[in-house]
């Protein structure tokens, strides 16, 4: 599992410094977000799947020109204002989203490319800066420990004080994400199990992957 997670923080790194110097030290979230859900796609059985049997730049190209996503920006406090958490809402009436909030229908490979919506939402937390992203809501890894770290690391160089755990769970937040519940998930090597909602992947499945 290391190894998958170190392979897939590699590769998105690569693409994160593509962004970067491409926008104008400026952060792209909607490329960001397709990036991610590019790395999480799973190939599937749709009639489409044999045009495309390995995950490569086609199929890159696929999510970033066929996808239109409407981001919304979440409120938080204690986050400087290079951070921003971004939100993609789903439709939670239908297994496939509202085309009007996400989806360009005319392309033939929309069965293809559809991003599972068994819960409400997909958030990242966006350095807008250094183009760094955290997956923090409905994705299949959770990046909320590496944010608590970094954060962290940026009080003590701006302070030359420790920043307590208790403390940022505390003094940090964005708008209807719980931290609490997080952080307590991630710890309890529980984050599948339905005593933490708030780390629910929304694939349907209750596997969660992350790193301390």
């Amino acid at each position: 599992m290391k190894f998958c997670l170190n392979k897939t923080c590699l590769i998105f790194s690569i693409i994160c410094l593509h962004t970067t110097a491409f926008s104008q030290k400026s952060a792209d979230g909607t490329f960001l977000f397709k990036t991610w859900f590019y790395i999480e796609h799973i190939n599937d059985d749709s009639r489409y799947a044999s045009d495309f049997p390995v995950k490569d730049s086609s199929v890159f190209s696929l999510f970033i020109n066929n996808i239109i996503l409407r981001l919304d920006t979440l409120s938080s406090n204690g986050f400087s204002n290079d951070y921003v958490f971004l939100a993609v809402n789903l439709n939670r009436q239908t297994s496939v989203v509202d085309s009007s909030i996400m989806y360009d229908m005319k392309t033939k490979f929309l069965k293809y490319i559809v991003i599972p919506a068994f819960c409400n939402r997909y958030v990242l937390c966006v350095n807008k800066i250094n183009g760094m992203s955290y997956r923090i809501q409905g994705f299949a890894g959770n990046d909320f420990l590496i944010l608590m770290k970094d954060i962290k690391e940026e009080f003590y160089l701006k302070t030359k004080s420790e920043l307590k755990t208790t403390a940022f769970l505390k003094d940090y937040s964005a708008s209807n994400i719980d931290f609490q519940c997080i952080y307590k998930g991630l710890q309890s090597n529980q984050a599948g199990s339905k005593k933490y909602p708030c780390l629910f992947n929304c694939r349907g499945s209750n596997e969660i992957i992350w790193v301390h």
